[in-house]
């Protein structure tokens, strides 16, 4: 086993890597930009180095719109008292660590936490907790953030907990703020997927198991609600079974002995293109067919998908959450048929790795009720194990500029191939923008993917470009098998956009000398992607990182969105770029656990008790220390920690 000098562990092909080994840089802490001006190849970074040693601009702290009535969070630094960025709290501890579970933010603001796994997946649980972040319970120390509290009983006392523990079952907020609770199986082994569902009533923090069970038993689905209010369950793993037979020698050679057959129930675990709705005024799931007509609506994929994401597009009339958007079925797997199928839902047993990634996308179009393929698009590369797709106009419809259509615009993230041994991660995001022609189906849907020349989507670009301190030169950085979560942010210039942030999991990739696993640097760190900012403007075009006119050189991207990851180092690029590249050795922030994978984010409100607005903060919920096969390892400790997202510590906000 060896340790490499950049962050990484290397291992031979035949062993498994151990990882989160104490790392060894040996890299310069600064380098004068006078050195790099005497490379002819690195004045343009030179000159973004002469604009990173003016002021340095903080986000501005305006505050935007949002759900208010929520529990207020204490105000916290986002720098401790040595001067160093220090921004991952420790909130209470949760009653059930766990990882493989779901979480959903209530109408309350608390967030609900169901299932999972403690053990690899090899069982589940069925409990669930709260999280509120404006109790601490009396016998509780108080947590670093001075805030949060984990509640696991309802208001009578009782348990909370489910009718049977699940694994990548979903959660569904209902019209009526319930939460359906449904498919997912008891483990990753051969148990079959879970026919009854439940519903959560906030009111009373109880479950009620819904009698008519599932159409089709499934796992690894997606849930969507179209404008007709329908609830759509989307694709996922279903059981089948096949009878192998064999021949087996009984007895010896003489009376009595000879040849026989032996047959033998096989199960397996197929990806289907089946899809249900759950019927809310009946409590029922029934089959999903089109209007007035006994077919079955399905997906375009011949073998279905499986550990999939959906993501919500504005449709023609560029504007989101009207009667026209669309819904896009974006990443996963379809496995192999019949007796070639996984007979477990580990990962690695997607049947036979990255050829089964599905790359194309699909989208439900509910004008003409039905999905159909996105045409002319595949994906970058595999995206399986939590890929996740965000719409970048979802808090602000608007560009820098006032252009509408930023809801047409999606960053697809996160993934891997899946390969049972050696699994390889999808290395660049995708932003993707919707145009239509206005001819053909969904109005001639047309989905272009941004390019950016400087590298800008991928997550360890801005550390690889630093000019000092760890660098990640030699490797793309992506991640897989965490999660992420979109923010509503108010730059520098008083304009609301919407970001998103990541933190955790693993960058794989193979390499000459065997595995590479990496979880340092801008993995452990975390990440915001800006879709406003661009390295082409600065660096191409010398022109404010934030001027959309470079994007919009070409025809298909009205909207000028390039967008670029930044690392999280406390000092977030404005309009001049002071403040990129300027991650030096020491200034990444951490996460608390060292470690965290199968983990999921959400969004707490601020101090201002307002969800949605500039002072939110991403909670990050359960995980385990291996993102192996089988997956978890041990939960990881503190079990859940709260992010300070730069700009919104205590002196940002005047205290």
């Amino acid at each position: 086993m060896k340790q490499s000098e950049k962050g990484f562990t290397t291992v031979a092909i035949s062993t498994r890597c151990a990882h989160g080994a104490p790392r060894s840089h040996t890299h310069t802490k600064n380098i004068a930009c006078a050195e790099l001006h005497k490379n002819a190849t690195m004045r343009r970074i030179f000159a973004l180095c002469v604009l990173m040693t003016a002021s340095l601009l903080l986000a501005s702290c305006g505050s935007g719109g949002g759900l208010s009535g929520f529990s207020a969070a204490p105000l916290l630094p986002e720098f401790n008292s040595a001067g160093q960025y220090s921004p991952y709290y420790a909130t209470g501890e949760m009653n059930e660590p766990r990882y493989l579970h779901e979480v959903i933010t209530l109408d309350d603001g608390l967030i609900l936490v169901t299932g999972g796994s403690d053990e690899s997946g090899f069982s589940s649980l069925d409990s669930a907790e709260l999280f509120d972040q404006g109790t601490i319970l009396a016998d509780e120390a108080p947590p670093d953030s001075e805030a949060g509290t984990f509640i696991n009983t309802d208001f009578e006392g009782n348990s909370i907990a489910m009718e049977t523990g699940r694994i990548f079952h979903r959660l569904t907020k209902l019209p009526d703020s319930r939460i359906l609770i449904s498919g997912g199986a008891p483990t990753l082994g051969a148990s079959f997927p879970l026919s009854q569902s439940e519903i959560y009533d906030p009111l009373t923090r109880t479950f009620e198991t819904i009698e008519s069970g599932m159409v089709t038993p499934r796992l690894r689905h997606q849930v969507f609600m179209p404008p007709s209010g329908q609830i759509i369950m989307v694709g996922g793993q279903v059981q089948s079974s096949f009878t192998d037979q064999e021949t087996a020698q009984v007895g010896g050679g003489g009376f009595g002995g000879g040849a026989v057959v032996v047959a033998q129930q096989v199960d397996t675990f197929p990806s289907t293109r089946a899809n249900e709705i759950f019927d809310l005024a009946e409590d029922e799931f029934l089959d999903f067919t089109l209007r007035d007509s006994s077919l079955d609506v399905e997906l375009t994929t011949r073998r279905g998908r499986s550990n999939h994401t959906m993501v919500k597009v504005a449709g023609p009339d560029n504007r989101l959450n009207t009667g026209d958007d669309l819904f896009f079925v974006v990443g996963g797997y379809q496995t192999l048929s019949g007796d070639n199928a996984p007979t477990t839902r580990f990962p690695g047993e997607t049947g036979a790795g990255s050829q089964n990634a599905v790359r194309e996308l699909e989208f439900f179009d509910p004008v003409q009720g039905l999905f159909s393929r996105v045409p002319g698009y595949s994906l970058s590369g595999p995206r399986i194990n939590f890929p996740l797709a965000f719409n970048l106009g979802e808090f602000n419809n608007l560009t820098l500029d006032g252009v509408e259509g930023m809801g047409n615009v999606i960053l697809i993230m996160n993934g891997d191939d899946d390969h049972n041994f050696c699994f390889e991660t999808t290395l660049e995001d995708e932003v993707a923008i919707a145009t239509f022609s206005g001819f053909g189906p969904a109005q001639g849907l047309q989905l272009f993917r941004q390019t950016s020349s400087q590298g800008g989507h991928f997550q360890g670009i801005e550390a690889e470009t630093n000019l000092g301190g760890i660098s990640e030169t030699g490797v793309r950085v992506g991640r897989s098998r965490t999660h992420a979560v979109s923010f509503p942010r108010v730059i520098d210039s008083g304009f609301t956009e919407t970001s998103v942030y990541t933190a955790g999991g693993v960058l794989s990739f193979q390499g000459l000398l065997g595995c590479f696993f990496h979880v340092d640097g801008t993995i452990g760190s975390g990440v915001i992607f800006d879709p406003f900012f661009s390295l082409e403007a600065l660096l191409d075009f010398e022109s404010s990182p934030r001027d959309p006119t470079p994007g919009r050189l070409d025809p298909r991207n009205p909207f000028g969105v390039i967008g670029t990851w930044l690392a999280l180092d406390g000092l977030l690029p404005g309009t001049t770029g002071a403040g990129f590249g300027d991650v030096g050795f020491g200034s990444f922030a951490r996460i608390n656990s060292g470690e965290r994978h199968w983990g999921k984010i959400a969004m707490v409100a601020g101090p201002d008790g307002v969800l949605n607005s500039q002072d939110d903060r991403p909670i990050l919920i359960g995980g385990g220390n291996d993102f192996g096969v089988p997956p978890g390892g041990d939960v990881v400790s503190p079990s859940a920690e709260l992010l300070i997202l730069p700009g919104r510590g205590s002196e940002t906000l005047g205290n």
